[in-house]
């Protein structure tokens, strides 16, 4: 039997084993994006030097930013509780957030969600940089899955044959030759990485196969229903919107919401993060409120909230490791960079044995 999953796992590392080197490699570079975005333009996230008052009102600055625009409106406007932080404000047409400092309300600057190297890793990552997100969508697709059946037939090989080589198995021989070292790294590390990476790949293909999201949904009792709509429209009709009740609105809910992160208002509709340390970074408190004075008059804590929204939240959380903080994101960041040498270190020794068959061949 062992033999069966052996050509299983080496047939299909040799025919993939590169895609999925950089599968893992881009997305160990994702894990970090934000916090590294944030360090390399850290003007565009953060003021440079923070004045002593307190910040403009955020319908004030929603005014001042509509007076720029010459055909387009604010939709949007996140407020972080941290007072050294821009407010993020997203316009109703196009796709690009305005970083706008607190004070004065002049925007530091405005980014699209995948624009610039990490854009491109994003690109790379799922769709192979196919920008009609077809054929690259899908070799990535089959390439993951194709990875869970390595993953599984690689836990089939490593089981050993008696448990007294059970903790030999989980040994990496520094001191012993090249070829026993990788051949042990592939081996060891394999098994310790084989179920963080066979996560990654069943939350991963999410995003590869609607057939494979409606199972994943399924089985926490809830089914996948798309907020987009077929075809976008080249220009949106821009929505009146009144923006003096934000302000009240922001009052209320602050006031309400003492440790909260961010908090976010559009037309007729506001959400609390908390402070997020452990769980789904995405969970946040429901509001709707009345355009004209302001008035909340509706509310859905987020345990109330569709189950079908906590499940997207908790899927992208695991992928990307964001749901234990720091702690958690390393050890994917690591999980991911280790996954793509797996592949390196299986050519490696399938090299070493195909030059050790033609010597014996030759010799005799």
């Amino acid at each position: 039997m062992k033999k069966v999953f052996f050509r299983i796992h080496q047939i299909l590392g040799l025919a993939i084993g590169l895609l999925i080197s950089l599968i893992c490699l881009t997305g160990a570079i994702l894990v970090f994006e934000d916090e590294c975005r944030e360090l390399a333009s850290p003007q565009l996230y953060f003021v440079s030097d923070p004045p002593v008052q307190a910040r403009l009102e955020p319908s004030e600055v929603v005014e001042r930013i509509n007076r720029t625009l010459e055909d387009d409106a604010v939709a949007r406007i996140t407020v972080p509780s941290d007072t050294t932080r821009n407010y993020v404000v997203q316009l109703q047409r196009g796709d690009k957030s305005l970083y706008v400092n607190p004070y004065t309300a002049t925007v530091a600057g405005q980014r699209g969600k995948r624009d610039g190297f990490f854009g491109d890793v994003m690109r790379l990552h799922r769709w192979l940089l196919d920008g009609s997100r077809t054929w690259g969508k899908a070799i990535v697709g089959y390439g993951v899955l194709l990875f869970i059946f390595i993953l599984i037939s690689g836990i089939v090989i490593w089981v050993p044959k008696s448990v007294k080589n059970l903790k030999q198995h989980f040994q990496i021989k520094t001191k012993a030759s090249r070829q026993r070292m990788w051949y042990d790294s592939h081996r060891s590390l394999g098994i310790y990485l084989a179920i963080p990476l066979l996560i990654l790949c069943i939350t991963g293909l999410n995003w590869s196969f609607p057939w494979w999201r409606s199972g994943l949904y399924g089985l926490f009792g809830t089914q996948f229903n798309s907020s987009k709509s077929g075809k976008t429209e080249e220009k949106k009709e821009l929505v009146s919107i009144s923006y003096l009740a934000w302000q009240e609105v922001f009052r209320r809910l602050e006031a309400q919401h003492p440790s909260y992160r961010q908090i976010t208002l559009e037309n007729g509709e506001a959400s609390v993060a908390e402070q997020f340390t452990w769980g789904n970074p995405r969970a946040s408190e429901k509001y709707r409120f009345d355009q004209r004075t302001g008035e909340i008059t509706e509310h859905t804590p987020y345990t109330e909230q569709p189950r079908q929204q906590k499940v997207r939240g908790w899927i992208y959380a695991v992928h990307v490791g964001s749901w234990g903080g720091w702690f958690i994101k390393s050890i994917t960041f690591l999980v991911a960079l280790l996954g793509a040498t797996l592949p390196l270190t299986g050519y490696y020794i399938y090299w070493v044995k195909r030059k050790q068959r033609k010597k014996k061949k030759q010799g005799s």
